[in-house]
């Protein structure tokens, strides 16, 4: 399927209106940091880069695979030269099991895959590929198909344990209906799941890496760095709408994350 649509220097990227696109691609250019508008996958098969996915420093290397969420994770790349194969889906054409279990997953959907792995998801990209450009019948389950494998196999690789499986819970808590947003508090959450506050505290550290409070700070800058890139609301409006009861509050939080003030952030992304 022929690539439509897709401009590096645009904050919010939007692709052509068919459900799924597969490409094999080779990166020589940088692109700023932005959103997508649909899911996007990327497997690295040659070469390497510097990705940063939510604010977080990947080097990917052959067998890094990422996923995207539509305006949920954002991207940028530092390039040297990589060759990708690529997957574009628009959410719904996705099994909605296999897409909630991404929405509860961390921040950032990051794997890299053994050489065995990666010559796997490889042959079936070729496969999807081959039946996009064909168009033979049956060739949209056949893709789809594919795609799901694609999927099952990063949710394995990331990982079902029990303790990922509680992570999701605990990160659904705050983003179900926007909580990050509110006052919510570690003593709702201990109400909620049935422990103690300070179980539940050495609980959410232990799970997911960073404390209760720090955790709802990162998911507000997050929210706050979609403002900034995709409307034109001013910063100290943008600060309160993300959850920051005073602006030096958000000023400290985010400049901590992002490394740089928020008029920093908005002016290098925005142009």
């Amino acid at each position: 399927m022929a690539r439509k649509g897709t401009k590096h220097s645009d904050i919010e990227i939007k692709r052509s209106e068919t459900a799924f696109e597969i490409v094999k691609e080779t990166i020589a250019k940088g692109s700023p940091l932005h959103f997508h508008s649909y899911l996007e996958a990327e497997l690295v098969v040659e070469g390497c880069a510097e990705q940063i996915l939510n604010g977080k420093h990947y080097n990917v290397k052959r067998g890094s695979f990422y996923i995207l969420r539509p305006m949920v994770d954002s991207h940028s790349i530092e390039i040297n030269t990589i060759v990708v194969y690529k997957f574009y889906i628009k959410a719904g054409e996705l099994q909605q099991s296999l897409y909630d279990k991404l929405l509860l997953l961390d921040t950032s959907l990051y794997v890299e895959f053994s050489e065995l792995e990666t010559q796997r998801i490889i042959s079936i990209f070729d496969v999807m590929k081959e039946e996009s450009q064909t168009q033979s019948a049956y060739y949209r389950e056949i893709i789809k198909n594919g795609l799901s494998s694609i999927i099952m196999y990063f949710l394995r690789k990331y990982g079902s344990s029990n303790e990922q499986l509680l992570r999701g819970k605990l990160l659904q808590f705050l983003l179900k209906d926007d909580r990050y947003l509110t006052d919510v508090s570690l003593s709702q959450m201990a109400r909620e799941f049935g422990y103690s506050n300070q179980h539940m505290s050495s609980l959410f550290s232990k799970t997911v890496g960073v404390s209760f409070t720090d955790q709802k700070i990162l998911l507000r800058i997050q929210h706050a760095t979609r403002l900034l890139l995709t409307t034109k609301y001013g910063i100290e409006e943008i600060a309160f709408m993300s959850g920051f009861s005073r602006y030096s509050l958000f000023s400290k939080a985010f400049k901590r994350q992002m490394g740089m003030s928020a008029k920093e952030f908005r002016k290098r992304n925005c142009g």
